[in-house]
């Protein structure tokens, strides 16, 4: 009888293993295994834009790019650090709009003004340069892919109908 409980025994608790410690130790490696690749496949697109977030010259871009990872980034450490980084950039974007909109009152001053001396002429080609090179900085040029929209003209729209009709005609 102590052999047949014992026997009864083992068999429960084989059960118990292969029924719920196994299928739940896999669960556990499979979600660890995903949020692994997961994580990867973040790197892999943050290490595309790296040139981009490291190029200060485009204040614009840097910041675009620090809202949109801010606000689609799935994981919440990774979301946060996007997102103390875009109020950097954010503030950094605004300081510039500030100045570039101080370089125009400025030269706004000196386009009214006549008979300028030759230490004013020059100080307003340089603000004209300083806010040119301010509107490339705050200005964003995101390089587009290689798309090609194809659009038909007549001919081909006319042979792809007489294409068909000869499949039909079959």
């Amino acid at each position: 009888m102590a052999t047949n409980n014992t026997t009864t025994l083992f068999d429960v608790i084989k059960w118990l293993i292969v029924s719920a410690v196994i299928p739940v130790a896999t669960l556990i490696i499979d979600k660890g295994f995903r949020e692994r690749a997961a994580s990867i496949s973040e790197m892999e697109a943050y290490n595309e834009h790296t040139a981009l977030v490291t190029d200060y010259s485009k204040v614009a871009e840097r910041r675009l790019l620090a809202q949109y990872f801010a606000t689609v980034t799935p994981s919440d450490e990774l979301r946060a650090r996007w997102a103390l980084y875009f109020e950097i950039v954010d503030q950094e974007y605004r300081e510039q709009l500030e100045k570039e909109e101080q370089a125009k009152v400025e030269l706004k001053e000196l386009e009214v003004r006549n008979n300028l001396s030759p230490e004013e002429n020059m100080r307003k080609l340089e603000l004209t340069d300083k806010i040119k090179r301010f509107q490339y900085e705050l200005t964003p040029e995101f390089e587009k892919k290689d798309s090609k929209i194809i659009i038909p003209n007549l001919d081909t729209i006319r042979l792809g109908r007489r294409l068909q009709m000869d499949r039909i005609n079959r």
